[in-house]
């Protein structure tokens, strides 16, 4: 990985933030020009935070007796709850509908930690007539942390 020296920082410093309880954001949005490697960082950062492996679909009645029991569990002290990360790029493509549902998944005890990126500047909400700084709803972005990316300096890409 070459170059973005204060984006990667940044985003590392985030992260340990948030799994440290020091913020109550849990989102972060990589905004900045195509080709300046918001997609390679997050993608790192999401692996090296807490990628576990399999991602198949799991049943929703499965799910609700899984965080049942361990809603018991970290209640009783007998387990810890470690939020996973979900990685998100080119996120002036969701619609509202998904807004919708990452504010509701923002919400939860069981929480995520989100990873955006976008290189959208002023652009419509997929699916309304509204606009907004990179296609994101507004009550959404007031959760977000918002870092840059800058082009690649000619010495970063010998």
């Amino acid at each position: 990985m070459v170059g973005q020296m204060i984006a990667r920082r940044v985003v590392g410093l985030t992260l340990e933030l948030i799994k440290e309880g020091k913020t109550a954001d849990r989102a972060l949005l990589i905004a900045g020009q195509p080709g300046t490697g918001k997609t390679v960082i997050a993608m790192a950062v999401t692996f090296l935070a807490l990628f576990s492996g399999d991602t198949g679909q799991i049943k929703s009645e499965v799910r609700e007796r899984i965080n049942d029991k361990v809603a018991e569990w970290h209640e009783e002290g007998k387990a810890e709850i470690v939020p996973g990360v979900l990685f998100t790029d080119e996120v002036h493509m969701l619609d509202i509908e998904f807004f919708s549902f990452l504010n509701r998944a923002l919400e939860s005890d069981m929480v995520l930690i989100l990873i955006m990126a976008t290189n959208r500047g002023i652009t419509n909400i997929r699916e309304t007539n509204q606009q907004s700084p990179h296609g994101i709803p507004i009550d959404l972005l007031d959760c977000l942390l918002i870092m840059t990316t800058e082009p690649y300096e000619a010495d970063e890409i010998k």
